[in-house]
């Protein structure tokens, strides 16, 4: 019922868009990605500057990879990503192939700023390194070797946290997760649990990034 009830709200938010620009002081004028981002219901979960989610098991996608973001949208439109709420966001994308480009290079553009300090010598960071997640995702967490894997520096605890676990039990087996599943056999739940919150503590001024 609550995934009914979610569905209807962003199916409602697709049908008043203007609205929501008007009222939520995005300018209608600007970069398609932009507009379509706001157009496409996108804004409903993720938040009108792509980086305050409306639950926390939603994922921030400011300054994620467009590759990434690309593969993952696709892979929820066609059903190969099923976990977590992916449910919610495949019974409500009505993007062409082209949209998804435009809203994925748009998000990139919007910065990631890291907080130095707090990026060392903390048992997140430790243990970031010492389970080789930086080999994928690169040692800033905003670096990784391949654009398709994600950029994780500032990304909601909650949200990481469940897809890390998803990942190391199988239930979300999309894209490159398999090789991940690997790396986490090793990982207990209570690391992952540390890993995600140091990951949410490395950029400030979250409520700041703008879609301008």
């Amino acid at each position: 019922m609550n995934i009914f009830i979610l569905s209807l709200a962003i199916m409602l938010m697709i049908g008043f868009s203007d609205m929501a620009l008007a009222n939520n002081g995005i300018p209608k004028a600007g970069p398609d990605g932009a507009k379509l981002y706001v157009d496409k219901g996108c804004v409903a979960c993720h938040g009108e500057n792509a980086n305050i989610p409306s639950q926390p098991q939603y994922p921030k996608l400011a300054g994620q990879n467009k590759e990434y973001t690309i593969a993952q949208i696709d892979d929820i439109k066609n059903g190969l990503r099923t976990n977590g709420y992916s449910i919610v966001m495949r019974g409500t994308i009505i993007v062409d192939h082209r949209e998804i480009e435009l809203i994925a290079e748009w998000l990139e553009t919007l910065p990631i700023d890291l907080i130095e300090d707090e990026f060392k010598n903390t048992k997140g960071a430790e243990l970031f390194k010492s389970k080789s997640c930086n080999t994928c995702h690169g040692d800033d967490t905003k670096s990784p070797s391949l654009p398709i894997y994600p950029k994780l520096a500032g990304q909601d605890k909650d949200y990481s946290f469940t897809q890390m676990k998803d990942i190391k039990s199988g239930k979300r087996n999309n894209g490159n997760s398999a090789a991940m599943q690997g790396v986490l056999s090793d990982v207990t739940e209570q690391e992952i649990k540390i890993i995600a919150e140091w990951l949410e503590s490395l950029v400030e001024n979250k409520s700041n990034l703008s879609p301008e």
